[in-house]
């Protein structure tokens, strides 16, 4: 064994490890770099899907916020449908009260204006008929000096009969004490 032979030995012993260290650095660089392309592919993949997914998620929320939206507008409407119908039907009500109070008082009105018809009718029955009164002759002087009484003359014919004031003597209309006979007929 030359003393050169365990050097050279040593020599390849040290070369060829280093060889090998060298190949398995190599290696080891290559199956990091194929693990991080693995890793950026799956995170490209990843950032896919979840673009996709909040994509999906962002329509999903927007069909939702439309069905939302439309329901609300059907429930405002529905409301304001009914607010409408209830005031229709409460002035229709009170258009109905209105028009049974006009109704009464129109039948008090003609119930009234009946009864004066037929309070009319009988008064002219009783008076006599205007060919059928004789006029009393006025007498000039004092009423209590004339013939005639209000007690005599017949029922609906005072008030055709009346003497004016100036008959007493008294022209302001106010008759004297003694002259009550002629304050009657007032």
């Amino acid at each position: 064994m030359s003393p050169d032979m365990p050097y050279a030995g040593a020599n390849s012993i040290y070369s060829s490890s280093c060889r090998e260290a060298h190949s398995s650095l190599h290696e080891i660089a290559d199956k990091t770099q194929r693990l991080q392309e693995r890793i950026d592919e799956n995170a490209e993949v990843e950032r896919a899907n979840t673009r996709s997914i909040a994509q999906q998620r962002q329509i999903e929320i927007q069909r939702q916020a439309a069905m939302l939206k439309h329901h609300t507008m059907q429930s405002i409407e529905t409301y304001k449908e009914a607010q409408l119908k209830a005031a229709e039907q409460e002035k229709a009500f009170h258009q109905e009260v209105v028009r049974q109070q006009a109704e009464r008082a129109k039948q008090l009105i003609d119930q009234q204006a009946a009864q004066m018809m037929s309070e009319i009718e009988a008064r002219d029955q009783r008076r006599p008929k205007q060919g059928d009164w004789v006029p009393v002759p006025m007498a000039v002087g004092h009423p209590r000096d004339l013939a005639v009484s209000a007690g005599s003359l017949p029922p609906g014919t005072r008030e055709s009969r009346r003497l004016p004031p100036e008959s007493c003597g008294i022209s302001d209309g106010r008759f004297p004490p003694c002259c009550i006979w002629c304050a009657s007929f007032l």
